[in-house]
């Protein structure tokens, strides 16, 4: 058995919501100047998660080993959700940052993260309760009041203190991969647009900033989709049965897609 050092991980959250929470179009032009960053953010080691909703968007990006500085990413990063927040349409008012925490580095000091957090902290419910509450419709881009419908997720626990939300049932999924070179492409707030899937109730589309860089090595296997040799992020629509991201394809001819499972 070889072990190995715990790694350092650095996590930086946000949330940005529209002015009007009926507005399905001011999102996603401050969403395709995040994507026109993600090449330079690449560079400085964020990955991780986002979730593009019709009228919200939010992320946790994580900076792993050396590149987990919090001046560094905040240099980085906060320009970015600066610009975003003046776009027509966006509230500046809802941006909300999780300040850079340290992962694995030593002990968190609670105290200090609460504060970080805004007094965020607790179950996972709670924490989606409390960020509705704060950003209504960016927890999941439906309307607070909307009329009950069947769970689309259960509480279950899978151990000793442990209680995460699963998936219930399948859900319908298309995908597509994208490069260095569409994620700067001129139509890509209307490539976004085309692709949420707006008559779904939880309709989103869900956002991953590879990391770590080794996909992109030209290496001599071929298990793995040649587009992921260029990809830089995987882009996931969801939310209802019958979704489809050819506004993403269309703007990416010569990438692929990656949908192979289900959730």
């Amino acid at each position: 058995m070889k072990a190995f050092p715990m790694p350092t991980v650095l996590m930086y959250s946000f949330w940005l919501n529209t002015t009007d929470f009926n507005d399905k179009k001011s999102i996603f032009p401050p969403a395709a100047y995040l994507h026109a960053q993600f090449p330079k953010m690449s560079k400085e080691g964020f990955q991780g998660y986002l979730w593009l909703y019709p009228n919200a968007i939010r992320g946790t990006l994580l900076l792993p080993n050396k590149f987990a500085n919090a001046s560094n990413a905040r240099a980085v990063l906060d320009p970015i959700l600066d610009k975003m927040s003046t776009y027509p349409g966006i509230n500046p008012k809802s941006l909300l940052r999780i300040l850079p925490l340290a992962w694995g580095s030593s002990p968190i000091d609670w105290n200090t993260a609460t504060q970080l957090l805004g007094g965020i902290t607790g179950s996972l419910e709670d924490f989606m309760s409390t960020a509705s509450t704060l950003l209504p419709g960016a927890a999941n881009g439906t309307a607070p009041k909307a009329a009950p419908k069947p769970p689309k997720r259960r509480m279950k626990r899978h151990g000793p203190g442990e209680k995460v939300q699963m998936p219930m049932g399948i859900a319908g999924m298309d995908s597509q991969l994208l490069g260095p070179e569409e994620l700067v492409h001129p139509k890509m707030a209307a490539a976004l647009e085309g692709a949420m899937p707006f008559n779904h109730p939880d309709g989103q589309l869900r956002i991953h900033l590879l990391g770590g860089g080794k996909v992109n090595e030209q290496r001599n296997d071929t298990s793995v989709h040649p587009s992921w040799r260029k990809a830089l992020v995987h882009t996931i629509a969801t939310g209802g049965q019958k979704v489809n991201v050819d506004s993403l394809r269309a703007i990416a001819p010569n990438m692929g897609c990656y949908h192979n499972e289900v959730c």
